[in-house]
């Protein structure tokens, strides 16, 4: 199961004003290399490019419409991945689904709904 979420889950950010967007995965069984697409709302930009070696993490790839998170091994439990973002941009926009996957076997996923935010 894989969920992303604001710091103190809100949906309403201020411009300007840095953020950390969350990813909440639950892996059920170990598993050995996992993908995770965590895509960035349209009004925001990284506040910074670090690489974090910590739960698993072996890369990330920092795309303008995405990161992506190369895990190489993950026992069963709770992972939490931060993303620091800028909001920019005022305005409605949607948070595409987060997506978990095996990289050498793209059918078996997880990923959860989109959500709306609003940036004051």
């Amino acid at each position: 199961m894989v969920s992303s979420y604001f710091q103190d889950s809100t949906t309403q950010l201020i411009a300007g004003k840095p953020v950390s967007l969350t990813v909440k995965l639950i892996v059920k069984k170990d598993t050995e290399y996992l993908l995770l697409n965590i895509p960035i709302p349209a009004g925001c930009s990284y506040e910074n490019k670090n690489q974090n070696r910590t739960n698993g993490e072996v890369h990330r790839q920092y795309d303008y419409h995405q990161t992506t998170i190369f895990c190489k091994s993950l026992k069963a439990g709770e992972y939490f991945y931060t993303i620091p973002l800028v909001p920019r941009f005022t305005g409605k926009y949607t948070l595409n689904p987060a997506r978990a996957e095996w990289m050498y076997f793209p059918t078996v996923y997880g990923q959860e709904t989109p959500k709306q935010i609003h940036i004051k």
